[in-house]
Protein backbone atom coordinates (compact mmCIF):
# COMPACT_ATOMS: atom_id res chain seq x y z
CA UNK A 1 0.00 0.00 0.00
CA UNK A 2 1.41 3.59 -0.89
CA UNK A 3 0.56 6.63 1.04
CA UNK A 4 0.95 9.64 -0.43
CA UNK A 5 2.15 12.34 2.58
CA UNK A 6 1.51 16.28 1.20
CA UNK A 7 2.20 18.48 3.89
CA UNK A 8 4.30 20.88 6.16
CA UNK A 9 7.66 19.04 7.93
CA UNK A 10 6.09 18.88 10.99
CA UNK A 11 3.15 16.98 10.16
CA UNK A 12 5.16 14.89 7.53
CA UNK A 13 7.78 13.64 10.40
CA UNK A 14 4.60 12.30 12.73
CA UNK A 15 3.27 10.64 9.69
CA UNK A 16 5.99 8.86 9.26
CA UNK A 17 6.75 7.77 13.03
CA UNK A 18 3.16 6.64 12.70
CA UNK A 19 3.10 4.95 9.55
CA UNK A 20 6.16 3.82 8.34
CA UNK A 21 6.16 0.62 9.43
CA UNK A 22 2.87 -0.25 7.98
CA UNK A 23 2.66 1.12 4.13
CA UNK A 24 4.80 2.56 1.77
CA UNK A 25 5.31 6.28 2.48
CA UNK A 26 5.57 8.55 -0.67
CA UNK A 27 6.46 12.01 0.28
CA UNK A 28 5.13 15.37 -2.46
CA UNK A 29 6.57 18.55 -1.34
CA UNK A 30 5.20 21.89 -2.81
CA UNK A 31 7.17 21.90 -6.20
CA UNK A 32 5.59 18.20 -6.95
CA UNK A 33 1.73 19.47 -5.96
CA UNK A 34 0.95 18.86 -9.69
CA UNK A 35 3.22 16.44 -11.24
CA UNK A 36 1.45 13.89 -12.50
CA UNK A 37 3.90 10.75 -11.87
CA UNK A 38 4.62 11.51 -8.61
CA UNK A 39 0.15 11.87 -7.74
CA UNK A 40 -0.01 7.77 -7.33
CA UNK A 41 -0.97 5.88 -4.80
CA UNK A 42 -3.59 4.29 -2.49
CA UNK A 43 -4.69 6.90 -0.15
CA UNK A 44 -3.43 10.79 -0.02
CA UNK A 45 -3.04 12.91 3.50
CA UNK A 46 -3.35 16.44 2.96
CA UNK A 47 -2.58 19.23 4.90
CA UNK A 48 -4.57 21.91 4.43
CA UNK A 49 -2.44 24.52 5.65
CA UNK A 50 0.81 23.22 3.30
CA UNK A 51 3.39 26.30 3.20
CA UNK A 52 3.87 27.76 0.22
CA UNK A 53 0.75 26.76 -1.69
CA UNK A 54 -2.52 28.61 -1.75
CA UNK A 55 -5.47 27.15 -0.29
CA UNK A 56 -7.71 27.12 -3.48
CA UNK A 57 -4.01 24.78 -5.00
CA UNK A 58 -4.93 22.67 -2.22
CA UNK A 59 -8.83 22.18 -2.62
CA UNK A 60 -7.89 21.80 -6.43
CA UNK A 61 -5.74 19.26 -5.99
CA UNK A 62 -7.75 17.61 -3.85
CA UNK A 63 -10.78 17.17 -5.82
CA UNK A 64 -8.48 16.01 -8.47
CA UNK A 65 -7.41 13.15 -6.31
CA UNK A 66 -10.61 12.48 -4.89
CA UNK A 67 -11.60 10.50 -8.32
CA UNK A 68 -8.84 7.88 -7.69
CA UNK A 69 -8.32 7.72 -4.38
CA UNK A 70 -9.31 8.30 -0.54
CA UNK A 71 -7.92 11.98 0.62
CA UNK A 72 -7.85 12.45 4.03
CA UNK A 73 -7.39 15.99 5.41
CA UNK A 74 -5.27 17.12 8.17
CA UNK A 75 -6.54 20.36 9.57
CA UNK A 76 -5.60 22.48 12.59
CA UNK A 77 -8.45 23.46 15.47
CA UNK A 78 -8.80 26.76 14.19
CA UNK A 79 -9.80 26.06 10.91
CA UNK A 80 -12.73 27.64 8.77
CA UNK A 81 -14.58 25.44 7.78
CA UNK A 82 -16.45 27.96 5.52
CA UNK A 83 -13.23 28.58 3.49
CA UNK A 84 -13.55 24.82 2.75
CA UNK A 85 -15.57 22.13 0.97
CA UNK A 86 -16.09 19.40 3.00
CA UNK A 87 -16.36 17.37 -0.07
CA UNK A 88 -12.96 17.93 -0.86
CA UNK A 89 -11.93 15.38 1.11
CA UNK A 90 -13.25 12.30 2.44
CA UNK A 91 -12.13 12.39 6.15
CA UNK A 92 -10.30 14.94 8.38
CA UNK A 93 -8.19 14.60 11.24
CA UNK A 94 -6.33 17.64 13.66
CA UNK A 95 -2.81 18.40 13.51
CA UNK A 96 -2.47 17.22 16.63
CA UNK A 97 -3.19 14.03 16.23
CA UNK A 98 -1.90 10.61 18.00
CA UNK A 99 -0.41 8.14 15.46
CA UNK A 100 -2.89 5.10 16.59
CA UNK A 101 -6.04 7.64 15.52
CA UNK A 102 -4.10 8.18 12.22
CA UNK A 103 -3.87 4.84 11.67
CA UNK A 104 -7.36 4.01 12.42
CA UNK A 105 -8.59 6.74 10.18
CA UNK A 106 -6.32 5.16 7.61
CA UNK A 107 -7.44 1.86 7.64
CA UNK A 108 -11.11 3.49 7.74
CA UNK A 109 -10.55 4.65 4.19
CA UNK A 110 -8.98 2.05 2.82
CA UNK A 111 -11.46 -0.52 3.57
CA UNK A 112 -14.12 1.68 2.68
CA UNK A 113 -13.11 2.10 -0.58
CA UNK A 114 -11.93 -1.33 -0.63
CA UNK A 115 -8.51 -0.91 -1.52
CA UNK A 116 -7.35 -3.01 1.44
CA UNK A 117 -10.00 -6.56 1.32
CA UNK A 118 -10.80 -7.87 4.67
CA UNK A 119 -10.31 -11.43 3.55
CA UNK A 120 -6.34 -10.70 3.94
CA UNK A 121 -5.83 -8.26 6.99
CA UNK A 122 -7.17 -8.84 10.55
CA UNK A 123 -6.45 -6.65 13.67
CA UNK A 124 -7.29 -7.74 17.37
CA UNK A 125 -5.84 -5.56 19.57
CA UNK A 126 -2.61 -4.48 19.39
CA UNK A 127 -1.64 -7.30 16.50
CA UNK A 128 -2.31 -6.84 12.57
CA UNK A 129 -2.55 -9.94 10.86
CA UNK A 130 -1.26 -9.54 6.82
CA UNK A 131 -2.30 -13.19 5.51
CA UNK A 132 -1.32 -12.22 1.89
CA UNK A 133 2.10 -11.80 3.43
CA UNK A 134 2.13 -14.28 5.91
CA UNK A 135 3.22 -11.15 8.35
CA UNK A 136 2.06 -10.23 11.70
CA UNK A 137 2.27 -6.67 13.55
CA UNK A 138 3.15 -6.11 17.20
CA UNK A 139 1.81 -2.33 18.06
CA UNK A 140 3.05 -1.56 14.46
CA UNK A 141 5.94 -3.79 14.40
CA UNK A 142 7.11 -6.81 11.96
CA UNK A 143 7.39 -10.34 14.51
CA UNK A 144 9.87 -12.21 13.91
CA UNK A 145 8.14 -15.58 13.88
CA UNK A 146 9.18 -18.79 12.48
CA UNK A 147 6.94 -20.33 9.82
CA UNK A 148 5.40 -22.67 12.56
CA UNK A 149 5.20 -20.05 15.16
CA UNK A 150 3.50 -18.01 12.37
CA UNK A 151 1.03 -20.57 11.49
CA UNK A 152 0.07 -21.61 14.76
CA UNK A 153 -0.43 -18.14 15.94
CA UNK A 154 -2.91 -17.66 12.63
CA UNK A 155 -5.09 -20.72 13.26
CA UNK A 156 -5.52 -19.82 17.06
CA UNK A 157 -6.50 -16.42 16.53
CA UNK A 158 -8.70 -17.14 13.05
CA UNK A 159 -10.77 -19.43 15.76
CA UNK A 160 -11.21 -17.04 18.83
CA UNK A 161 -12.66 -18.00 22.05
CA UNK A 162 -12.70 -22.20 21.29
CA UNK A 163 -10.26 -24.86 23.31
CA UNK A 164 -8.05 -27.05 21.06
CA UNK A 165 -5.95 -29.50 22.75
CA UNK A 166 -2.25 -30.31 21.72
CA UNK A 167 -3.10 -33.32 19.49
CA UNK A 168 -5.53 -30.80 17.20
CA UNK A 169 -3.32 -28.04 17.12
CA UNK A 170 -0.69 -30.86 16.12
CA UNK A 171 -2.58 -31.82 13.34
CA UNK A 172 -4.22 -28.58 12.35
CA UNK A 173 -0.47 -27.17 12.40
CA UNK A 174 2.24 -29.58 11.84
CA UNK A 175 -0.31 -32.06 9.84
CA UNK A 176 -0.77 -35.58 10.24
CA UNK A 177 2.89 -36.94 9.18
CA UNK A 178 4.31 -35.31 12.55
CA UNK A 179 5.42 -37.54 14.61
CA UNK A 180 7.04 -35.15 17.32
CA UNK A 181 5.67 -35.28 20.86
CA UNK A 182 2.98 -32.55 21.70
CA UNK A 183 5.48 -30.77 23.70
CA UNK A 184 6.34 -29.30 20.46
CA UNK A 185 3.18 -26.85 20.97
CA UNK A 186 4.22 -26.09 24.44
CA UNK A 187 7.67 -24.40 23.06
CA UNK A 188 6.04 -22.55 20.22
CA UNK A 189 3.13 -20.93 22.28
CA UNK A 190 5.98 -20.14 24.96
CA UNK A 191 7.95 -18.44 22.55
CA UNK A 192 5.01 -16.77 20.99
CA UNK A 193 3.62 -15.69 24.40
CA UNK A 194 6.94 -13.98 24.85
CA UNK A 195 6.53 -11.86 21.47
CA UNK A 196 3.03 -10.97 22.25
CA UNK A 197 1.94 -11.19 26.24
CA UNK A 198 1.63 -7.32 27.48
CA UNK A 199 1.20 -6.95 30.89
CA UNK A 200 -2.67 -6.53 30.95
CA UNK A 201 -3.53 -8.78 28.49
CA UNK A 202 -2.68 -12.50 27.44
CA UNK A 203 -3.58 -13.65 24.42
CA UNK A 204 -3.12 -17.33 24.65
CA UNK A 205 -4.54 -18.77 27.64
CA UNK A 206 -4.09 -22.30 28.95
CA UNK A 207 -6.73 -24.62 29.93
CA UNK A 208 -6.07 -26.87 32.71
CA UNK A 209 -5.90 -30.21 31.41
CA UNK A 210 -7.36 -29.56 27.58
CA UNK A 211 -5.42 -27.39 25.59
CA UNK A 212 -5.08 -23.73 24.67
CA UNK A 213 -7.42 -21.01 23.95
CA UNK A 214 -7.32 -17.82 21.75
CA UNK A 215 -8.49 -14.72 23.85
CA UNK A 216 -8.84 -11.67 21.82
Amino acid sequence: MVILVISGEKERDKISQALSTHFLLRVVDEEGLFEEERLSGDLAIVSLDLPGAAGEEVRELMRKMRDNIPVLAIVDRDFSWEETDARDFDDFIYEDFQAEELRSRVYQLLFRFRSISTEHILRIRDLLFDFDRCEVRFRGKALELTYKEYELLRFLATHPDKVFTREILLEQVWGYGYYGGSRTVDVHIRRIRSKIDTADHTYIRTVRGAGYIFEP
